[in-house]
């Protein structure tokens, strides 16, 4: 999932004409150059973003947890 956010902050700094780079640093380096709504549409993207992560490290962290009570020597 995270490849197509990547994929979608891409897409989207080409069409802003923005440099593609991660969004936090796109949002903190260049806030002053941005517009209102380019500010919003990266807030919005890297809640998403960490929205996402933190799932899906809830998902291998709880495989993990699965995992590791079957194990036998």
């Amino acid at each position: 999932m995270l490849n197509h956010l990547s994929d979608l902050l891409e897409t989207w700094c080409k069409s802003q004409q923005l440099e593609f780079i991660s969004a936090d640093d796109l949002l903190y380096q260049s806030y002053n150059e941005l517009s209102i709504s380019q500010r919003e549409w990266l807030v919005k993207y890297i809640s998403i973003w960490d929205a996402t992560q933190d799932f899906e490290v809830d998902i291998n962290t709880n495989k993990l947890e699965t995992f590791i009570p079957t194990f036998h020597d």
